[in-house]
């Protein structure tokens, strides 16, 4: 079940059309970005049975939140002039209210209004068959650990990583390492921090080992560079920058 980015997903396959026409049956998603508030409104757009389908809504929180959607936050995603003029911790926040795991606010209304949607704290940690149901670990904030194996249908949309090309490069120390034991749950958050702080305004990766060739990394450019390039808000810009620091030694 595809969920494109900012908009309604379809459900297509066979075993979703199963799914939609079924009764009685429980699903959960996992997840707290539009990702994942794209399926479960496409569910409840499509669902055959309304009345008798149950959907919850996994997520740390246990809350949904709307991102900011203000002329002034637009701007800065299509243009970023003035981006290097912000404190990196405002960079951060900027782009936490107004990307990740936050959904647009025409999904949040019609996820409040539907009466067989819940939305419940925890982690998804696991998820395995448990005969015809799938049985999902949930850990909370305190560490504890549940089991819940009342659903049919699971959807995870709990986004990627963006590095996730670096099991591509055999010499894996021109990328910062972290102990997963001492960061605990926030490692992942660190290490896309510690590799952002490496984006040049070319958005290429600064490595001490080599500089040619050059490794552009826009997808890890945001807290440098401006919150567009990290999802091609500001297209334009991105071909700029790559293309000048590519001609450049050219032209001299």
């Amino acid at each position: 079940m595809p969920a494109a980015y900012g908009t309604s997903c379809r459900i297509h396959d066979q075993h979703g059309r199963r799914w939609l026409q079924a009764r009685e049956k429980e699903g959960a998603t996992v997840g707290s970005g539009d990702t994942a508030a794209s399926v479960v409104v496409a569910l409840l757009n499509n669902v055959r049975f309304p009345e008798q389908v149950s959907i919850d809504i996994f997520c740390r929180k246990g809350m949904l939140y709307t991102r900011n959607e203000s002329l002034g936050d637009f701007k800065l995603w299509g243009n970023p002039t003035g981006w290097d003029g912000i404190p990196w911790d405002g960079r951060m926040d900027f782009i936490w209210r107004t990307e990740r795991g936050v959904c647009s606010s025409i999904f949040k209304v019609r996820i409040d209004a539907a009466q067989n949607v819940r939305i419940l704290p925890g982690m998804v940690r696991e998820a395995r068959m448990r005969g015809t149901n799938v049985r999902l670990t949930i850990q909370d904030e305190a560490g504890n650990r549940r089991l819940d194996d009342n659903y049919k249908r699971v959807v995870v949309a709990i986004g990627f990583r963006r590095w996730a090309f670096q099991t591509l490069f055999r010499d894996q120390s021109i990328f910062p390492i972290f102990d997963k034991k001492k960061y605990g749950d926030k490692w992942e958050k660190r290490k896309e921090e510690e590799m952002s702080k490496r984006i040049r305004e070319d958005l290429s990766y600064e490595c001490d080992k080599f500089d040619e060739p050059r490794l552009f990394l826009p997808t890890l450019a945001a807290f440098n560079c401006g919150p567009g390039f990290s999802n091609l808000g500001c297209l334009g810009s991105v071909s700029e920058r790559i293309i000048d620091s590519c001609i450049a030694p050219i032209r001299k």
